[in-house]
């Protein structure tokens, strides 16, 4: 059925499409659905794309640490701006848990982090990115924001939308730069392909973050917090939070290293 025939409030949107929760009817049970938006129901390339994370995602979603994907399909919905006798429009979209707990970022911003809570959420993505990992698909966009949490602040990973499936050509242009600054490695910062351990790096970053309350680098600008991804060494952590013993500077300079072979080889060995 059209969004409009939905009992749902909507949770979060992007340029790229909006997060509704609803009510199944028929299992009783709520749901989150993320619709493709209308400006790019005719987009080719974005269809694809959003697909590609529903199929992306539906490949690791047997994950305990994984978002949990329903269902995948098409709604035909009409457009309100459209002129009178108009075909509705096929919107696809992307049924999966609903996750009340909010995400990481969000007990980032509102200082709700405890120390052990935190290594239990990293040891928790880094299991989640492992399996993916052992599949062939690298994220490329991990960062607390896409760690969404359930009643019980159990973390689940989430936002496929950009991640690579091994063997799969890409949909994106030839130098399209994915991710978000502040945890973007340096090999994606300088237009290279993304790997395992670019998503290694980025949970370094969220690490660094969860442990100290700020990232590494906070540049205002994206191209200057990717300069200093490139270049810069990430300052000690134990300096800038004294609760921590400087043996946590060593495994996170590992981590964070400029080369990516030269970091952990798993996500769990990291944590």
């Amino acid at each position: 059925r059209c969004l409009s025939d939905w009992s749902s409030d909507v949770c979060s949107s992007d340029l790229m499409a909006s997060v509704w929760r609803a009510e199944d009817l028929v299992l009783g049970r709520m749901v989150a659905i993320k619709i493709l938006s209308e400006r790019f129901a005719r987009d080719h390339v974005a269809v694809a794309r959003f697909e590609r994370e529903a199929r992306t995602a539906a490949r690791v979603s047997g994950h305990p640490h994984v978002v949990t994907i329903y269902d995948v399909g098409e709604a035909e919905c009409s457009d309100p701006d459209a002129q009178s006798g108009a075909s509705p429009i096929p919107r696809t979209f992307i049924v999966m848990e609903h996750l009340a707990g909010g995400t990481v970022a969000d007990a980032l911003r509102v200082g709700e982090v405890r120390l052990q809570e935190s290594l239990r959420w990293l040891r928790e993505a880094a299991s989640a990115l492992d399996h993916a990992h052992e599949r062939g698909i690298v994220h490329r966009d991990i960062k607390p924001a896409n760690f969404l949490l359930d009643g019980a602040r159990v973390l689940h990973v989430a936002d496929f939308g950009i991640a690579r499936l091994g063997g799969e050509d890409t949909i994106t242009s030839a130098g399209e730069l994915f991710g978000t600054a502040a945890y973007l490695s340096p090999e994606q910062a300088l237009g290279r392909a993304a790997s395992p351990a670019s998503d290694r790096y980025a949970l370094a970053v969220a690490a660094y973050e969860l442990l100290v309350g700020q990232r590494p680098f906070n540049a205002s600008h994206f191209t200057a917090q990717a300069r200093q991804h490139i270049e810069q060494p990430p300052p000690a952590a134990s300096e800038r939070n004294r609760v921590l013993p400087p043996a946590v500077d060593t495994v996170l300079q590992r981590a964070l290293a400029k080369q990516p072979e030269q970091r952990y080889a798993t996500a769990a060995a990291f944590v």
